[in-house]
């Protein structure tokens, strides 16, 4: 109808709008990508530090980084138990928010899994000859496809030239030394019964750069002889000393489930870095042990899955 107006709109900041930095505040969205908000969290943590604060709950870490409560317990776990109610110990904190931003920390396990499979294969093909390999050729023999071979290999650098590919010595030597094995580890071994002798009796350790030094169990009397040049096998008492002394990085628990954990923090205590757990049973360690646990029983149930998803498995 002519002359008949529109309904105005009612003005910004008029009765039931919201306040602006309310506005404001809502429509700022939280960094997606890990590696801003770990920025963020550096931030807050930073001017928390200039506060002289000990402590620090994780609301106040979400409130200064823009996220949510949730989104800090993801990224940066919960604080520890004995600290709950006041929050993160800031120390432990930083270094925590350290580890997280050093870019081979966040690289999955599964591809370091697959680093020691290229290794080997490349380890075959330079036995049999070979001086260069593509990306398809290396992923046909490792059962994969090109694309995550050039995935993997993109979190350590450049390797390889497109259109040729990979020259296999220097490829093999390269992974080499991101796995760690261009020198010899030493590696205690706790629990010399069944297992404990098979791992003892293994060669492939040597080959990948890991020597059996030191063997210790809780009853060293009633174990049977070993292969001749094994280790005496020591009482547990001694392995504090000999672990120091030897500077034993590796320890490998082969004990009963029971006895395990209490292998684990004995081992850990003495200054090892590293637990290879052949326990069926999860062990725990301080955050800069890493724990590596071989289920064997697991994977003997992931091949049955499979087996019985074949026609006329049942």
């Amino acid at each position: 109808m002519a002359g008949k107006r529109k309904a105005e709109r009612p003005a910004p900041g008029g009765p039931g709008a919201p306040a602006p930095s309310a506005r404001v505040r809502s429509a700022q969205k939280p960094p997606r990508d890990l590696h801003k908000r770990l920025a963020a969290y550096a931030a807050a943590i930073r001017a928390l530090e200039r506060a002289r604060l000990t402590h620090v709950a994780p609301a106040e870490i979400a409130r200064r980084a823009g996220v949510s409560e949730i989104q800090v317990a993801e990224d940066l776990g919960a604080p520890p138990a004995a600290a709950r109610r006041r929050g993160f110990p800031l120390p432990g904190l930083q270094e925590r928010l350290r580890r997280l931003r050093d870019p081979k920390s966040r690289i999955p396990a599964v591809t370091v899994g697959r680093l020691s499979t290229y290794a080997r294969v490349l380890n075959r093909l330079e036995e049999e000859g070979s001086r260069v390999v593509s990306s398809a050729g290396l992923a046909r023999r490792c059962g994969l496809n090109p694309a995550q071979i050039r995935k993997d290999l993109a979190y350590f650098g450049e390797f390889g030239v497109r259109g040729k590919g990979y020259e296999v010595r220097d490829l093999k030597a390269n992974l080499r030394n991101i796995l760690g094995v261009t020198r010899v580890w030493k590696v205690a071994l706790v629990g010399a019964g069944n297992l404990g002798q098979a791992l003892l009796s293994y060669r492939g350790f040597l080959a990948h750069g890991f020597t059996i030094d030191a063997v210790f169990d809780k009853f060293p009397g009633q174990v049977a002889p070993l292969k001749p040049g094994s280790p005496p096998v020591r009482p547990m008492e001694e392995l504090p000393k000999v672990i120091r002394e030897m500077d034993i990085r590796i320890g490998i628990v082969a004990v009963p489930s029971e006895s395990a954990q209490t292998v684990a923090n004995q081992l850990v205590e003495a200054g090892v870095k590293g637990i290879l757990n052949f326990a069926p049973t999860q062990i725990t360690a301080s955050p800069h042990v890493k724990v590596q646990t071989v289920e064997l029983g697991s994977e003997l149930e992931r091949l049955a899955f499979y087996l019985s998803q074949q026609p006329g498995a049942h």
